[in-house]
């Protein structure tokens, strides 16, 4: 066997494998031994068909499959050994000599190469990406103890209703004139929100309602989920479903979600008995928590600017034509029309995974079980907080997490992401990071500026 590549430009190859029928013989016949034992042929044994016959039934299909193996395997070793910066996979070449595969001997097979572009990843100290840092003050400290305080708050005894509160009420049926409705529904102690109210102007009447307040509603208009009806009244759904006309509501009870009070007992219901133990350390948690949110915002914007700025420095030539065959040869479903148009994006995907690829090869990048461990924790713990969970005990936390990479799926997801993540740390090894510190107000502005431009 004897292969050759030729460079045809920068970007494009030609690789040529000689096969010598010493390259293929043994498996062939191998190949067809095996076959022989399966032929179930008409005036022989099973197993016991002459070779010959064998030869001219299934000869041609046998060699075709075997040198088929011989190339894939030829082709891969070598692009290994020599260290070929190929994309794609190689395609049978445009001009290809047409193959005699009835008469055995010399072959010649040629495929077509994509080169990726050689990266200097060597920046100079002017050249830089901007990160951005967001400052913490005392007015984002307060809305955290806030946003904790209600969302561990509980529903009070209140004065006055409004467009928020749970109403405990009276119900009576009125007839036409508004009197009360003669073998009419009663019910007594039915409760409900009175943002449930489907009607804006009789939610809005609530307001500054006190016990003992009366209300004429339009049921139907109030209240138009007939399962919702039929239990707050406790009455059969098919009747709730039809009922109609006004009835007169009188407040029994009015209670208002609550603050809690910023105390022991909240600090302990977020982090846990004992885990903080004075306003002082709550609001340092509370500081670091918010930094932490902080950092991924920041990050998420570092990606963005450092996509941008990298795909415009190195500016990287592909082998489109090549890349475009290969597009249409592996994707089944999609059509050369399509590829065209949708060629600029994958142009800079592609692009930038070269990139981000090379760095992975220059800081050695890696990803082990222990780090896809710890990035499944975060995303649990992440998913906890949207509960309102700060924090979890360990052994629940990683026993979940163990849960998440069970998942096939999940767990590649997630090695592709922690290596993302690893990638663009090295990046700021090798590049001068330009930090700039402002406000989160201000970098919701920049972030804005962004998205309408």
């Amino acid at each position: 066997m004897n292969i050759t590549v030729e460079k045809i430009d920068h970007l494009n190859g030609l690789l040529t494998i000689n096969l010598a029928p010493e390259d293929y013989d043994s498996k062939w016949n191998e190949a067809l031994k095996t076959i022989r034992k399966k032929v179930d042929m008409k005036g022989f044994r099973k197993g016991m068909v002459p070779m010959g016959l064998v030869k001219k039934m299934y000869g041609t299909s046998a060699l075709v499959e075997e040198v088929n193996k011989i190339l894939s395997d030829a082709l891969y070793n070598h692009i290994v050994t020599e260290r070929l910066n190929v994309l794609g996979d190689p395609l049978p070449s445009l001009g290809q000599p047409e193959i005699n595969w009835e008469v055995p001997g010399n072959f010649d097979f040629q495929f077509d190469l994509g080169f990726g572009p050689d990266i200097d990843l060597t920046f100079t100290d002017e050249y830089s990406v901007p990160y951005y840092k967001i400052q913490v003050n005392d007015e984002l400290i307060q809305e955290r103890v806030h946003s904790y305080a209600v969302n561990f708050g509980e529903m009070k005894s209140a004065s006055e209703a409004n467009v928020a509160s749970m109403i405990e009420v009276d119900f009576t049926q009125l007839d036409e004139s508004g009197n009360v409705l003669e073998g009419g529904l009663s019910i007594e102690k039915a409760s409900f929100i009175v943002t449930k109210i489907a009607d804006a102007d009789t939610k809005e009447s609530f307001n500054g309602k006190k016990v003992g307040d009366t209300l004429r509603i339009t049921i139907e208009k109030c209240f138009t989920n007939a399962t919702d009806l039929a239990a707050m009244l406790k009455i059969d759904k098919s009747l709730a479903a039809s009922l109609t006309g006004d009835f007169n509501l009188e407040i029994k009870d009015i209670s208002n979600w609550g603050e809690s009070e910023v105390n022991q007992d909240l600090f302990d219901k977020i982090y846990g008995p004992g885990e903080v133990n004075s306003e002082e350390e709550f609001h340092a948690r509370l500081k670091a928590e918010i930094e932490r949110d902080f950092d991924y915002e920041s990050e998420f914007k570092f990606v963005q600017d450092l996509h941008d700025k990298m795909l415009e420095h190195f500016n990287l030539e592909l082998p489109a034509a090549f890349l475009k065959r290969w597009l249409e040869k592996t994707n089944e479903k999609l059509s050369a029309e399509e590829i065209e148009k949708d060629w600029p994006a994958f142009e800079r995907d592609l692009a930038w995974q070269i990139i981000k690829d090379k760095v992975a090869e220059k800081e050695s990048v890696t990803v082990s079980q222990d780090d896809m461990m710890e990035m499944a924790k975060e995303i649990t713990l992440a998913q906890f907080r949207q509960y309102g969970f700060s924090s979890l005990p360990e052994e629940e936390l990683e026993k979940f997490a163990k849960q998440v990479l069970e998942n096939a799926e999940q767990k590649r997801r997630i090695a592709e992401s922690k290596r993302d993540e690893k990638i663009h740390q090295a990046f700021k090894n090798l590049l001068k990071l330009d930090v700039i510190e402002l406000s989160h107000a201000d970098f919701q502005e920049t972030m804005k500026s962004i998205h309408t431009h």
